[in-house]
């Protein structure tokens, strides 16, 4: 099998708030719309991936979008290996810097 090395150009983050056709009630409440967070990855090859974070409060859309989008490179313009080391890195060095 070929190992083929992908390299993200961009997250495309956001979050929505989509109507449900049938409200779903559950002991805390009626739930009547689902909070999501949309991302597109785009990578440098030209391949574009989509995900989607269902947010269990509308409160937390907001955070959860910007968490996601912080994954991007720390640079506009900027590439990196889509690896999970590479995105470790990333993220422990953004979490010292902000102490």
């Amino acid at each position: 099998m070929n190992k083929v090395s992908l390299k993200i150009r961009e997250l495309r983050v956001r979050a929505v708030r989509v109507p449900m056709a049938q409200p779903h009630r559950t002991a805390s409440g009626t739930v009547s719309e689902s909070p999501l967070v949309l991302t597109d990855i785009v990578t440098e090859e030209g391949v574009v991936g989509h995900s989607y974070v269902f947010c269990y409060s509308v409160l937390a859309l907001k955070p959860v979008a910007l968490l996601v989008k912080g994954l991007e490179a720390p640079r506009s313009g900027a590439c990196f290996p889509a690896s999970h080391r590479n995105q470790h890195r990333l993220l422990h060095r953004r979490q010292f810097r902000q102490r």
